[in-house]
């Protein structure tokens, strides 16, 4: 079998890196495991050639929605009502648009992470996430306009830092 998009599966190392560095800092992190069944479920995604509706676009799917959990989570210094809020907020969304692709999901859980960020340590603590985050979703739509591979790979990259950075920013 031939690799279908080497780029954006060879990028997804990037999500391992940023689990390898949380397991040296705070190896009792959920993230560490989100960020590596992340690698996995986007790697397999990418792998076999981005086509939606099969297992590894499920998987990939999934994972993000529990990596933006866990940043939901973290930002917010661990208060389960605002995730669960989080989580209500899109479950409804879903229900009244009645089909959703990961977009919407996400881009909820960025905007409780922006607000818990900046609620928990002011500005200075969402500066370089956004700074990350900004590039980040630009290459991602990007990427999905031309349809590149090196575009979707540099997504993988600055997502990766982002996610580091939102620990970073979350951690005491």
């Amino acid at each position: 079998m031939q690799l279908q998009e080497p780029i954006a599966t060879l990028t997804n190392v990037a999500y391992l890196a940023a689990a390898v560095a949380l397991t040296v800092q705070d190896g009792s992190s959920a993230l560490i495991a989100a960020l590596t069944l992340l690698t996995i479920g986007s790697g397999a995604f990418h792998f076999f050639g981005s086509t939606k509706g099969t297992p590894a676009h499920r998987a990939d799917e999934g994972v993000l929605y529990a990596v933006a959990g866990v940043l939901v989570y973290l930002a917010w210094a661990s208060n389960l009502w605002v995730l669960i809020a989080a989580m209500l907020v899109v479950g409804v969304l879903i229900l009244i648009l009645d089909k959703v692709n990961v977009v919407l999901p996400v881009g909820v859980a960025a905007l409780f992470i922006l607000v818990g960020l900046v609620t928990n340590g002011g500005w200075q603590a969402a500066l370089m996430p956004l700074a990350l985050a900004v590039p980040a979703f630009l290459a991602r739509f990007l990427s999905d306009r031309f349809l590149t591979d090196l575009l979707h790979g540099l997504w993988h990259v600055l997502i990766a830092a982002t996610i580091y950075s939102v620990w970073a920013a979350s951690t005491p």
